[in-house]
């Protein structure tokens, strides 16, 4: 994992991971492309432990590549899904985001195979859902699968964040599950900077889960226009 996020011209980024066990199947990642834009990937592999964390180690590696190689992160996806296909591994459930940030254009341009669809704050405090209609499924399903992106207008103030399951199905000594309700209200309610939406989201969770135990991998990137 990073050691610590990208510093890129009028963006800020912030991340926060924890495993549930020693070692998770949880994974973000930033590579710098070259005509320097920054690429940020967050992906779950089913599952838990070693083997878990094995094969997210494998695909951190091949992500960066197809991220470098193409020039657009849906052929990025469509090359990745092919060769994740061609390993035999689709039926690990393998769910991953792509979202490239552009900082001439402020545009953020975002290809989804199968996973959470990423929470936009404006600048005023609205957060909403995005790209529900142009996620693909996860990786290695479908070979000949073309992914779509979706294309974000960043304002002055505006943040996207990237998290993974254990945000919305952490639960509580009630068995409630956090949820997409309480994920919006949690980012809705937070201001900025990017590391403090990122706080904000984590202690929410970590009050409504009380002294419930942690049953799976949390991971949460965020990146916000700054100016």
């Amino acid at each position: 994992l990073p050691d610590h996020p990208p510093k890129l011209e009028g963006y800020e980024f912030a991340d926060y991971y924890e495993a549930a066990f020693s070692v998770g199947g949880d994974y973000f990642d930033y590579v710098w492309l070259p005509d320097g834009r920054v690429a940020l990937a967050v992906g779950d592999v089913a599952g838990k432990g070693v083997s878990a964390a094995l094969l997210m180690a494998r695909l951190h590696a091949s992500a960066r590549y197809h991220l470098l190689s193409a020039c657009s992160p849906s052929k990025a996806m469509n090359s990745l899904n092919v060769e994740v296909a061609n390993s035999g591994l689709g039926f690990r459930f393998i769910t991953l985001a792509f979202a490239v940030v552009d900082p001439k254009t402020n545009e953020v341009c975002i290809s989804n195979a199968g996973h959470l669809p990423p929470v936009r704050r404006t600048a005023d405090g609205r957060a909403e859902l995005l790209g529900m209609n142009e996620s693909g499924m996860p990786l290695g399903i479908a070979p000949d699968q073309q992914f779509e992106e979706l294309v974000v207008q960043m304002q002055p103030g505006d943040a996207l964040l990237f998290y993974t399951d254990g945000i919305t199905e952490a639960m509580n000594s009630k068995s409630e599950l956090f949820g997409k309700h309480r994920l919006m209200q949690a980012i809705a309610s937070c201001g900025a900077p990017a590391r403090d939406l990122v706080k904000a989201l984590v202690t929410s969770v970590e009050r409504f889960c009380d002294s419930s135990p942690q049953r799976d991998d949390i991971c949460i990137t965020a990146v916000r226009r700054v100016h």
